[in-house]
């Protein structure tokens, strides 16, 4: 989606993103120094480009990736488990021994088990994607560009899956 509006001071922003409903306000501050400030309130979780221009011309950072995250959880209201998965074994699912856990940008969850050598790929259900076969994987990140799975293996190997 995308949303453009003006200010009336030859400033431009226009937010395209997942979910740009209007409702987003902004403001530009003049600093009298050369510089400006412009200050965004996203109203709405997701992934945003945000493009200023200044008379036509797109500024030099333009666009801005940002990412809006909810609001934080209340942590200390948590006494039971949301969701609990997988069990020992060497099924699908199954773990023998656990590692690294990481999560990805559409809430899959992403477990490295060491000794069945793979690394699984569950939906935030709990729910078998994928498996990945690996040697020995002991520690995992996504990498928040490209969104490759970054894996570290205890033979001294790095693997981008």
């Amino acid at each position: 989606m995308k949303k453009g509006e003006e200010n009336g001071n030859k400033f431009k922003i226009q937010i395209e993103g997942e979910s740009v409903n209007g409702d987003n306000e902004w403001e530009i501050k003049d600093l009298n120094n050369g510089r400006y400030e412009v200050k965004i309130k996203m109203n709405h979780e997701g992934r945003y480009f945000i493009f200023v221009q200044y008379n036509g011309i797109d500024l030099p950072s333009s666009p801005l990736q940002i990412q809006v995250f909810p609001k934080q959880r209340n942590y200390s209201e948590i006494n039971e488990p949301k969701l609990i998965f997988g069990s020992k074994g060497d099924g699908n699912g199954q773990f023998k021994l656990l590692k690294a856990i990481c999560v990805d940008l559409h809430d899959n969850i992403l477990v490295c088990d060491y000794n069945n050598n793979r690394i699984h790929l569950f939906d935030s259900n709990g729910k078998v994607i994928r498996l990945f076969k690996l040697s020995l994987p002991t520690d995992i990140t996504i990498d928040p560009k490209t969104q490759n799975i970054i894996v570290c293996g205890e033979n001294n190997t790095i693997s981008i899956l």
